[in-house]
């Protein structure tokens, strides 16, 4: 699966899913190249709004495993989901795991 971080890249930086790829939502069509169209794609921002309109970029492309993570990052991470976030002092990333929630809803896009 490719996940995809569909928010600025300095929000990207400040912390991230591990191994995901920055392409905010606006450069969805532009970057089309980037995206895996042999894999399911995952799109996640903050709030979920963003990677859906980057979702919907994507059906419009023709990818059709498309997913977009319902409530973002937030939920992400409070569902105890790797992430990514870079220590305030800067000096190299740290994985870690916030408390343990409930799975963030994932809604289907491009399936017929």
């Amino acid at each position: 699966m490719q996940v995809v971080d569909s928010r600025e890249m300095h929000e990207h930086a400040e912390g991230h899913v591990p191994g995901s790829l920055n392409i905010p939502h606006m450069a969805t069509l532009t970057r089309a190249g980037d995206l895996g169209g042999d894999r399911p794609i995952l799109f996640i921002c903050k709030s979920g709004q963003h990677s859906a309109v980057a979702a919907e970029f994507a059906v419009t492309l023709g990818f059709t495993d498309l997913y977009n993570v319902e409530g973002g990052h937030d939920d992400w991470a409070g569902a105890d989901y790797p992430w990514r976030r870079r220590p305030s002092c800067r000096s190299r990333d740290v994985v870690y795991r916030r408390e343990a929630g409930t799975a963030p809803p994932m809604s289907p896009y491009g399936q017929a």
